[in-house]
């Protein structure tokens, strides 16, 4: 039955772009990106839609959206007051019955040979990077302190995550930010997201942190030293006995933590997780609503990006 399930979208922060079925085909199944854009994994489907109007962000569809998959997108509903939930796609009123099951089960909706090893392989992948416990164990997994006075690189073979966070207690808005470098300290990889309706620091902390470990799952990084400055991150993931705020978010990012070989996360002072953190403050401090995910690290930052490996070794 999950074959014929379909996101319906409200606001679209629920709906991750790439992976969630929420366009509607001969099944349910998630959009084809355009073969000359860089693909952020990150997205979620509120990320194409224009807030300031309600409607779809047509040039942003046409940027990321393969040409045969843009009016399937622009023909999808959006309702911003509420968020989205599941249907069954292949009736009017988006509640199962036996007749549209049977549809399904006995694959009236057929596809070619052309379409089947493409999809198969394209549904293997997707169920291999989201897969659990149960085929990948994490060989180690470190949450301390770390004992440093600035940024410092890794040993070969592993890369350096910091993670940034920043939150308006005014407008409810969290702004979460990675940094992504290598042993040499060379800049790899960056992102930013907005958080809206955040309540704390705290939950900022919590699902910056989140957003961060799934990233570099869905990035398929193996062996990561993680570094955050909130104190928050290392209270709940030390904490035998989550609280009731927290367990969601526990079982998650602790299922997610189990796809490293080798995974360390470190509390640390700011100025060793600093770029990360200034990252993280233009969220919220220019309202910076759009997220991303780019090469290397930002422009406005190079210099000192430099000058922090200078220092390290």
């Amino acid at each position: 039955m999950q074959k014929g399930l379909l996101k319906e979208i409200g606001n679209g922060e629920e709906s991750r772009l790439w992976i969630d079925n929420w366009i509607m085909d001969k099944v349910p199944r998630p959009p084809m990106y355009r073969q000359d854009a860089m693909v952020d994994l990150t997205l979620n489907v509120s990320d194409l839609i224009d807030h300031q109007h309600g409607g779809w962000n047509l040039h942003r569809v046409r940027e990321v959206i393969a040409d045969e998959d843009i009016n399937r997108v622009l023909a999808t509903k959006i309702c911003r007051q509420r968020q989205d939930s599941l249907k069954w796609g292949f009736s009017r009123n988006g509640v199962y019955n036996t007749k549209s099951g049977n549809l399904l089960c006995f694959e009236k909706i057929s596809l070619s040979a052309d379409e089947i090893l493409p999809k198969a392989m394209e549904e293997a992948m997707i169920w291999l990077s989201l897969s659990s416990t149960e085929l990948e164990k994490v060989q180690e997994l470190n949450v301390g302190t770390g004992n440093v006075e600035c940024w410092k690189t890794t040993p070969p073979g592993f890369v350096k995550c910091n993670i940034g966070v920043s939150w308006s207690p005014n407008s409810k808005l969290g702004g979460a930010a990675w940094l992504l470098r290598d042993h040499n300290g060379e800049a790899l990889l960056h992102s930013r997201r907005a958080f809206s309706g955040t309540m704390s620091e705290q939950q900022a902390s919590l699902m910056a942190f989140s957003w961060a470990v799934e990233a570099m799952k869905d990035h398929k990084i193996r062996c990561v030293l993680m570094e955050a400055p909130s104190h928050y991150i290392q209270d709940v993931l030390n904490h035998r006995e989550p609280t009731l705020s927290t367990r969601e978010w526990f079982q998650r990012t602790h299922t997610s933590l189990h796809s490293f070989e080798y995974c360390e996360i470190s509390l640390v002072p700011w100025k060793c997780n600093s770029l990360a953190t200034e990252i993280a403050e233009s969220v919220t401090r220019d309202e910076r609503l759009q997220s991303n995910v780019a090469n290397n690290g930002p422009s406005w930052l190079e210099s000192r990006l430099r000058q922090e490996v200078v220092v390290a070794t």
